[in-house]
């Protein structure tokens, strides 16, 4: 797992750790802006080592974690640092491959058995919610290698199917997409039925295309 600075400002003393969904880079999160916090991103779980020592110097640590990046914070929970002021997960679980509370496990095999170029256009649509929605998405889309990204979810199969408990994050709120295609509202709904701050919105499964600032996203765990 990689963590990366996204961006860092002359002097504060709290940071967003933005947790990336599978097969992601940067271009997901670029135009996001604040002028409060630095931004970390960690993406590529193709294992679940990191060094979290970086963020040590902040005082409150502010965690958003999308799609598969929900798992991987649960994953790594144990070493982050003990400042985590808010935390919010956005279209995924805990159970990433699941029938009933994350993706289908024949899909979720499928996928990596299929993943090619073609592949990615296709789960890239449903990602946006449509094709029309895509077209204007694409500038946030990743630029990894498909072989790349194939690689790491086979890897994330693997580390599910070799260790497949759960031990659950203390969440601030939770969001659901109503228009997922990918974690489905109906499976992400089973999933977190119990959690108290639970959010569900009219969204695609890439929720980040109509929001301009992390603010904005923050007020979700308030």
């Amino acid at each position: 797992m990689n963590i990366i600075a996204i961006q860092k400002l002359p002097e504060t003393q709290e940071c967003i750790l933005f947790f990336n969904g599978w097969g992601m880079d940067h271009n997901a999160i670029q135009h996001l802006t604040t002028s409060n916090y630095d931004v970390y991103m960690c993406n590529d779980y193709s294992d679940v080592t990191i060094d979290f020592s970086i963020l040590e110097k902040y005082t409150k640590i502010h965690i958003i974690a999308w799609s598969m990046g929900v798992w991987a914070c649960m994953k790594v929970q144990s070493k982050l640092p003990h400042s985590i002021a808010t935390s919010i997960a956005i279209n995924g679980t805990e159970q990433p491959m699941h029938d009933t509370m994350g993706i289908a496990t024949a899909i979720f095999k499928g996928t990596i058995d299929a993943w090619n170029d073609d592949a990615r256009t296709k789960f890239t649509m449903r990602m946006c919610g449509s094709r029309s929605e895509w077209i204007g998405c694409k500038p946030y889309m990743s630029e990894r290698k498909s072989e790349e990204q194939k690689h790491e979810l086979q890897n994330i199969y693997n580390i599910i199917t070799e260790d497949s408990q759960v031990f659950p994050f203390k969440w601030s709120a939770v969001v659901i997409g109503e228009r997922d295609l990918i974690f489905t509202a109906e499976n992400q709904k089973n999933y977190w039925q119990s959690h108290i701050k639970r959010f569900i919105l009219p969204i695609p499964h890439f929720p980040f295309a109509d929001i301009t600032t992390w603010d904005k996203i923050l007020t979700w765990a308030e």
